[in-house]
């Protein structure tokens, strides 16, 4: 079973496409959770129940469920047996991941958004509140909460899209061929910002940082 964990704008929904057109409705998609939108402690304890309870229905013979990917803390399916399941997601340069996400939100923003997203665009935040808010610091950190990056076998860089598909097609699915590549849901341009405020967001992002560069020395020694 392939658990693909769908970081906020790391070219997810182009991959989950690829993943729809190989899996079929052997794929579920997980995206009830919105991690961001609960509080931390709520998150983090619901993920530790939801694994004991998918714990359970992987066992259950009749599940068809070939594939999961969505919004979710991947510790939710840490107690599946790992030698019959792969966790692999995509990981973006945390500033352009940053602004790329507080752009998406304004522009996709509609009455049934979820509750920090209202937030967001009703009160106006600029990218700089976006980006120096307690809520949106290190989500990739918020979202690998209990799960170290080594337990992924595959982190695709959203900045290498096409070779990583390619290279995931090959080697995890093994379709001996490219997926076919469907860059979906992606705005065109993303404003530039200056140098000073791109070094405070990095600043501010140490972890998300610190992990973006892991993920690039995995993908090294990958290829």
């Amino acid at each position: 079973m392939i658990i693909s964990l769908h970081l906020p704008k790391t070219a997810g929904t182009s991959f989950f496409d690829a993943l729809t057109r190989v899996y079929g409705d052997q794929l579920m998609r997980d995206y009830n959770d919105i991690p961001l939108n609960r509080p931390v402690e709520e998150r983090n304890r619901k993920a530790l129940n939801d694994a004991l309870h998918y714990e359970q229905q992987y066992r259950d013979p009749a599940s068809k469920v070939a594939c999961v990917h969505g919004h979710f803390l991947p510790v939710k399916y840490g107690l599946l047996p790992c030698e019959s399941t792969q966790f692999i997601t995509w990981m973006r340069h945390p500033v352009e991941r940053l602004v790329s996400h507080y752009f998406f939100w304004l522009s996709a923003y509609n009455e049934n958004a979820a509750p920090l997203h209202k937030r967001v665009v009703e009160e106006n935040w600029t990218l700089e509140d976006f980006a120096f808010s307690n809520e949106m610091r290190n989500v990739y950190d918020q979202f690998l909460f209990a799960f170290p990056l080594h337990k992924f076998d595959f982190i695709g860089i959203t900045e290498h899209f096409s070779d990583d598909l390619c290279w995931f097609a090959n080697n995890i699915i093994k379709t001996n061929g490219d997926v076919e590549e469907k860059k979906l849901n992606q705005k065109k341009t993303t404003p530039e910002i200056s140098n000073k405020l791109r070094s405070e967001i990095e600043t501010f992002h140490e972890q998300d940082m610190m992990l973006y560069t892991q993920a690039l020395d995995m993908r090294k020694k990958r290829i």
